[in-house]
């Protein structure tokens, strides 16, 4: 129950502050939008030069490509974010009153990225909306549960990401933090954002097909436009599921491990 308490002072906190920021977020969703803007532009070119695309995905370019540039879009503003409030946060000091308290490192950083996470979530199901209205995409009648099921489970990846990074910023010290790098960049060029996967050479292919992001940009189309994915939702759910188990454990060790090597270092000078 206290976790419960701890978690919602931390949303009404980032609710108070989302307020303050809300010209900045207006900002960042038109500049989304112009990127969109380019991509529809693209398609065009696209659609006159190659026709196999449709007849094995059964959309237009654009259609592919709006889902992955909203997805990456949330994915860097999320990662970014998690990053910079967790320098903000053990630069003032912040970081070290709170792991001073009776909080486990764990619930406390749920509590720094939660908020964040959910107003990006919010932001994204705004964009999607803008498909249909603006850009006139097929969006149609859709799963409803899968999609909400779908959307809770890229948000539990997102938030165990935040932990592992925020546990390779206090191991390291990096001003830079080369895995952030590495996990956007990444997702952008195997997980099927901007080309389809079988544009990639078979063993990059291989690489894909093992990252969670690839099933969760490939659902959302496959949801969304009623297209058939490359992977059947119970396949989906069943990939899905095995990568949260396995990345919660990883980043619970992660961190629990980063905050006793930070002790040890002197690090945290409140220990």
């Amino acid at each position: 129950m206290n976790t419960i308490y701890i978690l919602k002072a931390f949303l009404k906190k980032d609710w108070l502050l989302t307020k303050k920021q809300l010209p900045a977020m207006a900002f960042g969703l038109l500049m989304t939008l112009f990127s969109l803007g380019i991509f529809f532009f693209i398609g065009k070119i696209v659609n006159r030069t190659n026709h196999t695309f449709f007849q094995i995905y059964a959309m237009d370019y654009f259609s592919f490509v709006f889902i992955g540039v909203i997805f990456t879009w949330q994915l860097f503003l999320i990662l970014d974010g998690a990053v910079n409030s967790f320098r903000e946060y053990w630069q003032k000091g912040i970081l070290e009153v709170m792991l001073g308290s009776n909080i486990s490192p764990f619930v406390l950083l749920i509590g720094f990225n939660l908020g964040n996470i959910l107003a990006v979530t919010f932001q994204s199901c705004f964009l999607f909306s803008l498909g249909k209205f603006i850009f006139h995409l097929p969006l149609q009648s859709f799963n409803l549960f899968f999609l909400f099921m779908v959307l809770v489970v890229n948000n539990l990846i997102l938030l165990v990401l935040c932990l592992i990074l925020s546990a390779f910023s206090l191991l390291f010290s990096a001003q830079r933090n080369p895995l952030l790098f590495l996990i956007q960049y990444g997702t952008s060029f195997f997980c099927g954002v901007y080309f389809p996967l079988d544009y990639l050479p078979e063993k990059l292919q291989w690489i894909a097909k093992w990252l969670p992001f690839t099933y969760i940009i490939d659902s959302l189309r496959s949801i969304l436009f009623k297209t058939p994915g490359l992977y059947t939702p119970g396949e989906t759910m069943l990939f899905l599921g095995c990568s949260l188990f396995f990345l919660w454990g990883l980043g619970l060790g992660l961190i629990n491990f980063a905050v006793q090597r930070a002790k040890e270092k002197g690090k945290l000078f409140i220990y």
